[in-house]
């Protein structure tokens, strides 16, 4: 019998791209870009500063009202007093290098010299006022030293203790009005806060306390403490470097500036909506971007800077009696004093919702969120 040659019926070979991974790929990018765009609005809405969701929160009322934005202007703020304008003279300790090179049993000739040297010639204020702190201990630790008691030296350490005492309060003074972390601290950022940052400024205003703290005591009785370099150092670079306090000053002035506008916006709104006989859908989304931008955005961190706002004005109160120049108490009394600009901010946090209850209770709602 013949066999015939079976053929096999050829297979399909991996030559070509499968049509399922590809749709899955597509699928893939397709997600990608998705979650990109809205990535992308989520990011800006959290990044977004007070003074943007205000502009976005009065858009929304301006075209519910069908009304013109009325123009947001900031309010002027103190200029900060420039260094020449607080500095105070402070008359130069009468003990010399060369009399110095006789302490070298007691610190304070240690002291001496380190402040004459290169270095010690151009330290910044901070430096130069731990110096005259720590010389007062030093001083009195030479003077009770059983050699130098026999010394020549005992009058001029004695006239140079009294000195150092005399002059204290016009190192501390020129601590808080010339020392560059302390004015950087007390100048208002370059931006405002974002409305979802949390406070931030405790360990600054810690800092705060920390020296004013620590002057008192030393103001009181210069004997009574003893400087730990590495605290003071560190205090001294949490204020450089923390940024929350000039944050938490430039947002009062841009709160201040929108919410003026604002109330001018929202006054008269029921009429504009001819509640409640017209415009009811309107007067509806007007509830809505209440509820939405105000009371569940910009109101929390309002109240939540105001809180923080007090907090540093308490460390300011600490601060100025130890404050001598009248120059640096006017700028603290521009952001600090009974007037200043966060309490203005409450009259009109307190007058906005003023202004929504009327347009609410006209156009028959109520103003707490469901």
């Amino acid at each position: 019998m013949r066999k015939t040659n079976v053929q096999s019926v050829p297979q399909q070979t991996g030559k070509s791209t499968p049509k399922a991974p590809v749709k899955y790929w597509l699928l893939g990018v397709l997600l990608l870009i998705v979650l990109g765009v809205l990535g992308g609005k989520i990011v800006s809405y959290f990044q977004a500063d007070v003074g943007d969701v205000f502009a976005d929160y009065q858009q929304r009322i301006a075209r519910l009202l069908n009304t013109t934005p009325v123009p947001e202007t900031m309010p002027p703020v103190a200029e900060q007093p420039r260094i020449n304008q607080v500095q105070l003279p402070i008359p130069e300790s009468s003990i010399s290098l060369l009399n110095s090179q006789r302490l070298n049993r007691c610190k304070a000739g240690q002291l001496i010299a380190e402040r004459n040297s290169s270095l010690g010639r151009v330290q910044p204020v901070q430096a130069r006022v731990r110096y005259e702190i720590e010389m007062i201990n030093a001083l009195e630790q030479c003077l009770a030293d059983e050699q130098i008691q026999s010394s020549s030296l005992v009058p001029l350490l004695e006239q140079g203790l009294a000195e150092k005492i005399d002059y204290l309060p016009l190192w501390i003074n020129r601590f808080w009005t010339s020392e560059s972390a302390v004015r950087d601290t007390f100048r208002p950022g370059r931006t405002a806060r974002q409305t979802h940052e949390q406070a931030m400024s405790t360990e600054a205003i810690a800092a705060l306390f920390y020296f004013s703290t620590l002057f008192d005591d030393l103001l009181a009785d210069p004997f009574s403490r003893q400087i730990d370099a590495e605290e003071w150092l560190q205090n001294v670079q949490i204020l450089a470097q923390h940024q929350a306090i000039p944050s938490l000053l430039r947002s009062q002035q841009h709160i201040q500036g929108w919410l003026v506008a604002l109330n001018q916006q929202l006054d008269g709104a029921a009429q504009a909506l001819q509640c409640p006989e017209r415009q009811l859908d309107a007067a509806e989304y007007m509830q809505n971007v209440l509820h939405s931008v105000w009371i569940a955005e910009l109101q929390p961190a309002l109240a939540a800077w105001e809180i923080e706002y007090r907090e540093l004005q308490n460390a300011v109160n600490h601060i100025l009696p130890q404050v001598q120049s009248e120059a640096w108490r006017s700028y603290f009394g521009f952001w600090f004093s009974e007037n200043n600009l966060a309490a203005t901010n409450q009259r009109l946090i307190r007058e906005h919702a003023e202004l929504w209850q009327d347009v609410l209770n006209t156009c028959g709602f109520s103003v707490q969120p469901e």
